[in-house]
């Protein structure tokens, strides 16, 4: 059995409170997807982008440097930013009322790829799934 033998096996998407995200605030909400990147990486070149300082980038927590993950991250009157290369893709998602915190996440949804199962344990794995 192989777990997570390319980065595209391991998927997280971050799940926000559904009152979290408005049609209008005073902050700006960015949805970030990452892959070979850190949260603080992507919160870097979120703030470069924006012109503010990386501290000024509220998040709800961490992901995974290695996978492909997406997560939420706000700017106090952020400007519009829209990214994409290889590794980072941000996007506007809306506006809100305060920074981000780890209260405003819901927890994440993942997806992770198993590769070359025997059927003894793919036995196993189906019930426990």
């Amino acid at each position: 059995m192989k777990i997570k033998e390319r980065l595209e096996d391991f998927r997280v998407r971050e799940l926000l409170s559904s009152e979290y995200i408005a049609a209008q605030g005073e902050w700006r909400v960015y949805r970030v997807t990452k892959k070979k990147l850190t949260s603080l990486d992507a919160a870097a070149a979120l703030a470069r982008a924006a012109s503010v300082a990386p501290s000024d980038v509220s998040l709800a927590g961490f992901k995974d440097r290695q996978g492909i993950t997406t997560q939420y991250m706000a700017i106090w009157r952020g400007r519009e930013v829209s990214r994409s290369t290889t590794d980072l893709r941000i996007e506007g998602a809306g506006f809100a009322a305060r920074g981000l915190a780890s209260d405003d996440s819901l927890g994440n949804a993942f997806e992770v790829v198993v590769r070359g199962l025997d059927r003894r344990e793919l036995a196993i794995l189906r019930p426990n799934i």
